[in-house]
């Protein structure tokens, strides 16, 4: 069994302590965590020949 999981604290104290560009901080560090999960799960996908996951994955990296 292959399992990917990301644990991830968008509240930080380095982000918190940005007063107003706190939001925009957390939207870039949620971003980049979509795609980092999107680029494993597109690579467990292709070791088992997925296909149809492959796209899916693929595509959410894109629109990350």
């Amino acid at each position: 069994m292959d399992l990917v999981m990301l644990n991830t604290n968008r509240d930080h104290p380095s982000t918190m302590e940005l007063g107003e560009l706190q939001d925009e901080a957390r939207k870039i560090f949620s971003c980049l965590v979509g795609m980092g999960r999107a680029v494993v799960c597109k690579r467990v996908a292709e070791k088992y020949w997925l296909v149809d996951d492959i796209v899916v994955y693929g595509k959410m990296f894109d629109e990350q």
